[in-house]
């Protein structure tokens, strides 16, 4: 199950054409463990979940970058202790090439890939 329904998670979202369509979206708790996703169209519009979660490579709903990198740091508290909690920082680089990937055209937005 994804990440943010069993722990705290960061989360990061990318729509680089603005179009609310094919938006990236990258989520890692404390343990950097990383989830990445695009969605086609937002869900309320019937959109799906386009990630190696739900599928494989080269099936059409398949999306994983090549090039981002990430790292964790528990700063303070426990991990797994919910009386202690926990505070921890974030550092993420996401290449162009990834955030770009898969934009189609939509009013006036992005270049397919």
């Amino acid at each position: 199950s994804p990440i943010y329904q069993k722990d705290s998670d960061f989360e990061v979202f990318v729509d680089p054409d603005g179009s609310c369509h094919q938006y990236k979206e990258l989520e890692l708790n404390a343990l950097n463990t990383v989830w990445n996703l695009m969605l086609d169209k937002p869900y309320n519009d019937g959109g799906a979940e386009h990630s190696g979660r739900t599928a494989n490579p080269g099936d059409p709903f398949y999306y994983e970058v090549q090039h981002q990198k990430s790292a964790t740091q528990v700063l303070s508290g426990s991990l797994n202790d919910p009386s202690q909690g926990a505070t921890y920082s974030v550092e993420i680089a996401m290449a162009h090439s990834d955030t770009l990937a898969h934009l189609q055209a939509h009013n006036g937005g992005g270049e397919s890939s």
